[in-house]
């Protein structure tokens, strides 16, 4: 101020909103990896679905359209310890449909 610049109002909103979602983002990836919170920020409803899902997805598995349900192929190396604590957290698991049915992270 005292150089006599000046923000807009829509400048303003723009760059906090660019920070927040900069913030979200990074809360995101910290609570997939495992990580603690940096922030008070809730980014994620249930931390232990989230992750565990992350890394089945990484294994291999694949999400549908509904967040709950993977879907396993032939060439998937199934984790039985890991499907029985992701079933705990409400995740289902089916066989890979062979329809042309949308799926989110299909190859």
């Amino acid at each position: 101020r005292k150089l006599g610049l000046s923000r807009s109002k829509a400048k303003g909103y723009a760059m906090s909103s660019r920070v927040r979602n900069e913030l979200v983002r990074r809360e995101r990836r910290r609570a997939i990896f495992g990580l603690d919170p940096l922030t008070r920020l809730k980014v994620i409803s249930h931390r232990a679905k989230v992750r565990i899902r992350s890394r089945l997805k990484a294994k291999g598995y694949i999400t549908g359209v509904h967040r709950n349900i993977l879907y396993f192929t032939e060439a998937t190396c199934r984790k039985a310890r890991l499907e029985a604590k992701a079933a705990r957290l409400g995740l289902s698991f089916q066989p890979f449909p062979e329809n042309n049915t949308p799926l989110s992270n299909a190859i």
